[in-house]
């Protein structure tokens, strides 16, 4: 906010399993791009210019295996591509 120089990109992601679910259940459909309005609307409430932030959505296409652990169950390896990334340039 201080730096007006400053440009932020998110990235929205979801998981495969969020993807299989809104066929029967269409609330789960796109929560990459729910997850990406609900970051940048807490950052415009914050004080960031609308306009300096960049959304993108990429859904399940991107996981996020670099995160995983050895002992991972199901659920976390789920929790753990449903997530926005932050980028500030």
């Amino acid at each position: 906010k201080k730096n007006a120089a400053f440009t932020i990109t998110l990235t929205g992601h979801s998981d495969p399993a969020e993807d299989e679910l809104a066929v029967k259940k269409p609330m789960y459909a796109e929560m990459d791009k729910k997850r990406l309005e609900a970051v940048k609307a807490y950052l415009i409430s914050k004080g960031v210019d609308a306009g300096r932030i960049k959304s993108v959505s990429k859904g399940s296409a991107e996981p996020n295996e670099k995160e995983f652990r050895e002992g991972d169950d199901d659920d976390l390896k789920q929790a753990k591509n449903r997530r926005v990334d932050i980028k500030v340039n």
